[in-house]
């Protein structure tokens, strides 16, 4: 097949391929060509891969009626890195008895980053206590968190007064998760440690004596809240008295001093009993602190002391990038050429954004509203017409401004042509067909498509 233009009789209309792909996911590619020819006339396509010569879509004959868009598709695997391709049209000439390049155009997948987990803990906590033989059973947990954009599995170390429990947890991606486990454990003070690769945090835990009148089994809180949300609380207690007896519960904000509950219950031998209130979440995060008394002879004696937390749940916001501007298509039209461009706009935040993108052609501008949803990319899409000769396209999406040059060479004699021009039927036009580099659009076959349209 011949690789000089003759007499144009068709011209690449696009290159159906995604934006970016992972590394071995198989990518469906299509190139869509108009026939411009006066009569039915066969015409050849291919799409090759630039950085191995892979034919991406083998060369076929298609009969192709005036004025019909025909297109040719195939696949391959993605590699580790960005792939560029470009596509060819051939005619077949009568005349000559020979295949005549028609028309040229380029395009690129970029490689798409593998997400990835990022996994940390909080400080270990005591949940509930539980009197077992002389003994106080500690049922203790520990906030594992993956702020990565992707699942993760971790192992996790629970170690207490010489005992370690290990456990493997799984977290889903920008979630978390509890792990949990227990120890036995006599009266005294000691370190309760919760350990993952890198990181390990420990805790304080006092144990009352058997012997003392109750324990603190749980604070009921949640884990997040929004500022402004009522946020429920309760506090569960155990008598381990011998007799029914009076106990005072409280519970206090640490970071401001103000009950959350004061309450004075009657609890039988060895029963349960269960106090609630409430408070509106400040912009900050809230300690708590849970006190047990029993009554003594008209005193109220402090028994135990539990503490827990809840933190602000961040707001979902949105975060808006745009790349550089790409050529999508040209089409020449009147002695002009319709250049079609494309920005990019991708939304790395949790919820999902408006974006209005600016986009500007030697001189002309048009803004574009779009939607992106949260962990996506939209295109910001329009056309100019212009003439042959130097431009800039460039994007523009608030602070953030993203331009890339575009050349269209320009109808000459053929006569004393630059160095980086060639003589192609009595006129210069740029070499090479449409590259991304750099941030760089060469479109050398918008020359050919408006010189032989």
């Amino acid at each position: 097949m011949d690789g000089v233009l003759g007499q144009q009789e068709s011209f690449i209309t696009g290159i159906d391929v995604p934006f970016t792909a992972r590394e071995g996911e198989t990518i469906n590619a299509s190139v869509s060509v108009l026939s411009i020819a006066i009569e039915p006339m066969s015409f050849r396509t291919i799409l090759v891969r630039d950085d191995t010569g892979e034919e991406v879509i083998n060369t076929q004959d298609f009969l192709v009626d005036p004025d019909t868009e025909f297109t040719n598709g195939g696949s391959f695997t993605m590699p580790p890195r960005d792939v560029t391709l470009t596509a060819r049209v051939w005619h077949w000439d009568t005349a000559t008895q020979r295949w005549v390049l028609d028309d040229e155009l380029g395009d690129a997948v970029g490689l798409e980053e593998v997400p990835g987990s990022n996994i940390t803990i909080e400080d270990p906590r005591v949940t509930s206590r539980t009197p077992v033989d002389g003994e106080v059973r500690l049922n203790v947990a520990v906030s594992v968190v993956n702020t990565g954009d992707a699942e993760g599995t971790i192992a996790v170390d629970f170690s207490l007064d010489g005992q370690v429990k290990s456990m493997l947890v799984t977290v889903p991606a920008n979630s978390f998760v509890d792990a949990s486990t227990f120890f036995l454990a006599g009266p005294g003070s000691y370190e309760l440690c919760a350990e993952i690769i890198g990181t390990r945090n420990c805790v304080p835990v006092s144990v009352a004596p058997p012997g003392d009148q109750g324990i603190i089994t749980a604070i009921d809180v949640p884990f997040l809240a929004t500022p402004g949300d009522v946020v429920d609380a309760s506090v569960s207690m155990m008598s381990v008295a011998d007799v029914s007896r009076r106990f005072r519960i409280t519970l206090t904000r640490t970071d401001t001093g103000g009950t959350v509950i004061d309450e004075t219950v009657t609890v039988a031998s060895f029963q349960e009993a269960s106090v609630q209130g409430g408070f509106t979440m400040p912009n900050n995060d809230v300690g708590l602190e849970a006190v047990l008394f029993y009554e003594l002879d008209g005193d109220f004696i402090e028994d135990e002391v539990l503490g827990d937390a809840v933190g602000v749940r961040p707001p979902a916001s949105a975060n808006l990038s745009i790349a550089e501007p790409e050529v999508t298509s040209v089409t020449p039209i009147d002695g002009d050429v319709r250049v079609n461009v494309a920005v990019p706009v991708t939304n790395t935040g949790d919820a999902s954004a408006t974006a209005a993108v600016d986009l500007s052609f030697d001189g002309e501008m048009k803004t574009k509203r779009i939607e992106v949803p949260a962990g996506g990319t939209t295109n910001a899409s329009t056309f100019f017409i212009a003439a042959p000769g130097s431009y800039e396209v460039c994007g523009v999406l608030g602070e953030e401004r993203k331009c890339s040059p575009v050349e269209v060479a320009v109808d000459g004699d053929g006569v004393g042509c630059p160095a980086d021009k060639i003589d192609v039927a009595g006129a210069c036009f740029t070499v090479g067909d449409m590259v991304l580099t750099g941030g760089s659009l060469i479109l050398g076959t918008v020359a050919i498509t408006r010189l032989l349209r």
